[in-house]
């Protein structure tokens, strides 16, 4: 009888098997926080290589093929060749250029570890720039 009553007083693993059951969410929210720093991370870079290349087509300084090589080089590496870059007049308005990358969001970061939470959800990176006169 006194060898149940000593394991239930005894709390020496306690904390062992407490650290084992918070463990694996501790390491998941880790991983997402990750996750979508990546995301956040590729969105930013893709807005700042579209303005800059909607920018240098206004003002004359490169062509539209030029404009999608540059914005390619300037992503991240692991968006790789899934980011779809279109860089032309607008079709609405032939005085501007609309620039844009679309990237699927599963893509958009290396580790993959929400990529089923993600889908087929696409982010987009988008500018239009006047065509400057000289």
């Amino acid at each position: 009888m006194r060898l149940p009553q000593k394991f239930r007083s005894d709390q020496s693993g306690a904390s062992a098997v407490e650290f084992a059951l918070i463990a694996p969410v501790f390491i998941a929210i880790l991983m997402a926080v990750c996750e979508f720093s990546f995301v956040f991370f590729t969105l930013n870079t893709a807005q700042h290589a579209v303005w800059d290349a909607a920018r240098q087509l206004a003002v004359g300084r490169t062509t539209p093929a030029a404009a999608q090589d540059a914005i390619k080089n300037a992503l991240p590496q692991w968006v790789g060749t899934q980011a779809t870059i279109v860089a032309d007049k607008d079709p609405a308005d032939s005085t501007r250029y609309l620039v844009r990358a679309s990237i699927p969001i599963a893509a958009a970061t290396p580790t993959n570890f929400l990529a089923a939470a993600f889908g087929g959800n696409v982010m987009t990176a988008s500018a239009t720039l006047m065509q400057e006169t000289q």
